[in-house]
């Protein structure tokens, strides 16, 4: 919690560089066991903990499971074969069910990257403030209109959220129900459910506009702030660390590339070779 915004916000462009980057699973894998140890000191509460075993276990499940019966790159191991090519109606239309142990492993990799960005971007989300992101941007270099934009979009979502929960609770008082959707007045009444938050979204955005040009808010003209603070030693450190093991896995990860593409080849650089095709 006590950690500075700046920090956060690095960690989280270093996880999604890593999480495109690394492609074995074992480097995903410490990442992901790493974030989760993130949790033990952020205090989140064992709901928002439940939620997120709950969306990693449904991205988990899709991925490996998709990938599992429809990969098509060669060499394929067969594991199990769900319906064959003679079944009758189903062999034919599907072409088989198949599960190749090769797509398990595919969709076991994009199951940590997923994994990885959601408990990162939810442990930022957690234990962030909005009003501690815009002055993290501010020192980046960030222009100042796109910084108030990104945080008065954050502020602005649990409205939306409270306000489409509030309309959805009215509606179902009236009698709606999710479950007969087959009826034409319930597409309707969903439809409709849109208008009141819509509607409200419009008119906060209008009055923040009014607000803002009334205090004499100039996007283009230079601004100051009354607290500027400087990152500690520490967290420092961690910026440092962050930013120079991500770059060094993007130059690894570029230079395998170039190396596997015959663009571009040196017998110096041998050591980045196998680093990159044994760990990333």
């Amino acid at each position: 919690m006590r950690l500075d915004a700046r920090v956060k916000l690095v960690g989280l462009c270093a996880a999604s560089l890593l999480a495109v980057m690394l492609e074995r699973p074992y480097g995903l894998a410490l990442l992901c066991a790493l974030a989760s140890l993130a949790f033990l000191p952020s205090r989140v509460g064992w709901r928002r903990i439940r939620l997120l075993l709950l969306l990693a276990a449904l991205s988990a499940w899709g991925a490996m499971f998709s990938q599992a019966l429809f990969y098509n790159r060669q060499p394929r191991t067969v594991l199990l074969t769900i319906v064959p090519r003679q079944t009758p109606l189903l062999g034919p239309l599907t072409g088989g069910l198949t599960v190749y142990r090769e797509g398990v492993g595919y969709g076991a990799v994009q199951s940590l990257r997923i994994l990885l960005m959601l408990e990162v971007g939810l442990l930022v989300a957690w234990t962030t403030q909005p009003h501690e992101i815009l002055p993290a941007l501010r020192r980046a270099r960030v222009p100042h209109g796109m910084a108030l934009m990104v945080v008065t979009s954050l502020r602005f979502v649990p409205l939306v959220a409270s306000e489409a929960a509030t309309t959805l609770q009215v509606a179902r008082l009236k009698g709606f129900c999710w479950w007969r959707l087959w009826r034409g007045r319930t597409w309707r009444t969903a439809a409709g459910l849109m208008s009141p938050v819509v509607a409200n979204s419009l008119r906060r955005a209008g009055a923040l506009a009014v607000s803002l040009q009334s205090r004499g808010y100039i996007p283009g003209h230079p601004r100051t702030s009354r607290r500027t603070t400087a990152l500690g030693k520490v967290q420092l450190c961690a910026v440092i660390s962050l930013v120079t093991l991500t770059t060094g896995v993007v130059v690894l990860r570029c230079l395998s590339l170039l190396y596997h593409a015959g663009l571009f080849y040196h017998p110096a650089l041998r050591w980045a070779y196998q680093i990159a095709r044994a760990y990333l």
